[in-house]
């Protein structure tokens, strides 16, 4: 549907905190993307966490 995100950003957006908070690490962070079709989540991601 148009204006609709392919996947919550919301919720994917507080997964990735999270891990971030329980790795400790503060950058160069890799993700693997099982589903082949993150790319789009991914780039929000790194928009919301610059």
């Amino acid at each position: 549907k148009a204006g609709f995100t392919n996947y919550p950003v919301k919720i994917a957006n507080a997964a990735f905190r999270r891990a971030v908070e329980y790795s400790g690490k503060k950058d160069k962070f890799t993700i693997y993307d099982p589903c082949c079709g993150g790319g789009y989540l991914l780039t929000v991601l790194e928009l919301l966490n610059p």
